[in-house]
């Protein structure tokens, strides 16, 4: 993710799911988006609840597990200025859906 093989301003759209937990420059991966990205465009990170993923045995084998308080930050410095956070599902377990929007 920090280096993309495509051209400035290529994307209308990017959606990444589960992805970000494996990332170990959150920054770099972020404004390489950013770079990537038409003016106005959109990038939607799906990120599981961080809290509920740490009880999951797997998480502890290379997971990086970030709350969403630290993530709003990285994502906005990156460029991003409108970010919303959409849950999908219920209660603790629901997932987060950050819908993030370019500067058009």
């Amino acid at each position: 993710m920090e280096s993309l093989p495509l051209e400035d301003s290529a994307l209308d759209a990017i959606i990444s799911t589960n992805t970000i937990y494996f990332v170990p420059d959150l920054a770099a991966a972020l404004r390489e988006l950013v770079r990537v990205l038409r003016p106005g465009g959109r990038l939607v990170l799906g990120v599981g609840d961080p809290d509920q993923m740490s009880k999951l045995p797997f998480t502890r084998h290379g997971f990086r597990l970030r709350p969403i308080d630290e993530l709003v930050p990285v994502i906005r410095e990156a460029g991003f200025d409108q970010i919303e956070d959409r849950r999908v599902g219920d209660g603790r377990r629901a997932f987060h859906l950050l819908v993030c929007e370019l500067p058009g």
